[in-house]
């Protein structure tokens, strides 16, 4: 009888739970939510690489300042040589160009004196046709003076030349040594051609050395 009413105790302990589970499995499954596919994004624009323009801008600041200290300390090494070759030899040379050449116009000039360039510009020196290119102190012996001219004809921009020469010069000791270096030109080729003409590149070049005494 105990045995009994055991087991009648047990199932009407265990009756709601029964129930409850019976409940759940008439239910339904839930719908497992639906898993979208990622949609395909329209990829990102790639933005542009950021400008160089400054960096660049200081790098070429950069390079001029260099630029100018090295122009700088050519320039005061020329004067202290300047100021030591008058220092050591009494031989001053003087260099001027003349030039005649009505029908073109000069571009460039320079002037070197034993290879380094002494004058370099654009021919404005010698708007005159006439200009004293270089003055200084230099030690007695020989020396290379060398030219170059850069010429133009004013009828037309397609004729033009360009004349190198070079001259051997003794410079004296405890003597001023002026040269005067002229070059003509009689050119006729751009005003003939334009004409149909036949036309001719005429120049030339005279060199005098004029040496003077320097008093002690």
């Amino acid at each position: 009888m105990h045995a009994r009413t055991c087991a009648l105790l047990a199932l009407s302990l265990l009756a709601p739970a029964l129930r409850h589970a019976a409940a759940d499995e008439s239910k339904p499954a839930p719908k497992s939510a639906e898993v979208s596919e990622p949609s395909q994004a329209t990829p990102a624009s790639v933005a542009p690489a950021p400008s160089d323009t400054a960096a660049d801008g200081e790098r070429l600041r950069k390079i001029e300042d260099e630029l100018a200290e090295v122009m700088d300390q050519l320039v005061s090494a020329r004067a202290r040589a300047g100021v030591l070759a008058q220092a050591l030899f009494r031989t001053a040379l003087e260099v001027e160009v003349v030039r005649r050449a009505d029908d073109l116009r000069l571009e460039h000039v320079t002037l070197r004196l034993d290879g380094v360039p002494v004058h370099d510009g654009d021919g404005s020196a010698l708007a005159h046709d006439r200009a004293r290119l270089f003055e200084g102190f230099v030690a007695p012996g020989m020396h290379e003076l060398a030219i170059e001219l850069h010429e133009r004809a004013k009828e037309s921009d397609e004729f033009g030349y360009v004349r190198s020469e070079r001259y051997r010069i003794d410079v004296k000791n405890k003597q001023r040594t002026r040269v005067e270096l002229i070059v003509r030109d009689d050119s006729d080729m751009a005003e003939e051609a334009r004409e149909g003409d036949d036309g001719e590149y005429q120049v030339s070049t005279e060199l005098r050395v004029i040496y003077t005494k320097v008093k002690d």
